[in-house]
């Protein structure tokens, strides 16, 4: 791989080379003096450590320290030749920094909470194994979540938490969702675009057609937070998966077009939790964005509340004194129900009910939906681009 390297004061400095890293498995005993005898520290810059990252993950040697630790590994570096510079190995010695995530996007967090329980169940409806080390990376001081050393029993959590609340939708969603790309790609569809992508891991746990490539657009502290811990677990997904670092409030088109998204090829687009927070007028560019790339035969999957806000007063007190506040958070998606905001924009949808997948999947109606709430469950909306 390519990587720039810049203020390590070498000979190298500014220049663009290849490098090809292996990690040295060396005995414990023998780790300190080998350290010290063949250490290039020059090349120990921010730009190198990610590029370790990178060539860890692809071959399989990357760092593997416990979450939220620092530790120490040795690297041998081949630094290819390019133009008049050198080919020479060099040994780096890098430290692993301590995983975080950021504040602003901890419900992703909710979401692997929901799916390392769900992961758990003898009856499971998938699963997600790496949801549970996305939880273990966090910490045990998660806003918004009760203080816990494991994760909430399948079957067992008291109505009294917010996972209670809402844990039961997001794994009906889930199930919904990998069969929709299952539909999606058995009808040609062979890109995918997960928007807001979060700690979602379907790239590494569906079985995806051969040639498909998947793109994952969020913001880079998020999808940050996500290459550490998967790095960690050396997992490697099951498809040609692509990381776009993009802010959905901004020119994420653009961002998905530089990182090699096919425009006019047919796409399996997933909105999955996210329309409620932005205006409707922003959700109306959003849309038109995806009209813009989307060719023909494309799908789009996504779930919606269009009263979300009658839930708001029985959630927020969860996100009491975690700075967190619904109210500002939601802005309520678009004016229009999902579907009649699809057939504006040029699509077919077709609406299901979370209480009717539920009951299918053989599971209770979801806490959100039981009572008076239980007919407003149509939620869930697949659409097919318009000819």
């Amino acid at each position: 791989m390519e990587v720039r390297l810049l203020g390590n004061g070498s000979e190298l400095e500014n220049s663009i080379v290849r490098i090809v890293v292996t990690r040295l498995e060396l005995p414990a005993g023998s780790r300190n003096s080998y350290r010290r005898r063949h250490t290039d520290r020059r090349f120990a810059d921010s730009h190198l450590r990610r590029a370790i990252d990178v060539a860890g993950r692809e071959t399989k040697q990357g760092c593997s320290a416990a979450p939220s630790t620092r530790s120490w590994h040795l690297y041998r570096l081949f630094i290819a030749d390019r133009g008049n510079l050198p080919s020479r190995n060099y040994i780096v010695d890098y430290q692993s920094a301590p995983i975080t995530m950021p504040n602003e996007s901890w419900t992703a967090l909710g979401n692997a909470i929901a799916r390392a329980t769900e992961t758990q169940r003898t009856d499971r409806l998938f699963s997600d194994h790496l949801a549970q080390h996305f939880v273990a990376a966090a910490g045990p001081e998660i806003p918004f979540l009760p203080a816990q050393e494991t994760l909430p029993q399948p079957q067992s959590t008291p109505h009294s938490d917010l996972m209670a609340m809402i844990g039961d939708v997001i794994v009906i969603k889930t199930r919904f969702f990998d069969e929709y790309f299952h539909q999606a790609c058995t009808a040609g569809c062979r890109q995918v675009v997960v928007l807001a992508a979060g700690l979602d891991t379907r790239a590494f746990r569906l079985n995806w057609p051969a040639g498909l490539r998947l793109f994952e657009v969020d913001l880079p502290d998020v999808l940050e937070f996500k290459e550490q811990v998967l790095t960690d677990q050396g997992a490697r997904p099951t498809c040609e998966r692509i990381v776009v670092h993009a802010d959905l409030r901004t020119d994420w088109p653009t961002a998905l077009r530089n990182a090699g998204f096919g425009i006019g090829h047919p796409t399996a687009w997933l909105a999955e939790g996210i329309l409620g927070v932005f205006t409707a007028a922003h959700c109306d560019w959003l849309l038109d964005e995806m009209n813009l790339l989307s060719g023909p035969s494309s799908w789009f999957a996504l779930d919606h509340t269009h009263d979300g806000s009658v839930a708001t007063p029985r959630l927020q007190p969860f996100f009491e004194g975690t700075g967190i506040s619904l109210d500002e958070m939601i802005k309520g998606g678009p004016t229009d129900p999902a579907d009649q905001w699809l057939i504006r924009h040029g699509w077919l949808p077709t609406t299901y009910d979370v209480v009717k997948q539920a009951v299918a999947y053989r599971r209770p109606i979801p806490v959100l939906f039981r009572g008076d709430r239980q007919e407003h469950g149509n939620i869930l909306f697949q659409a097919q681009r318009m000819a």
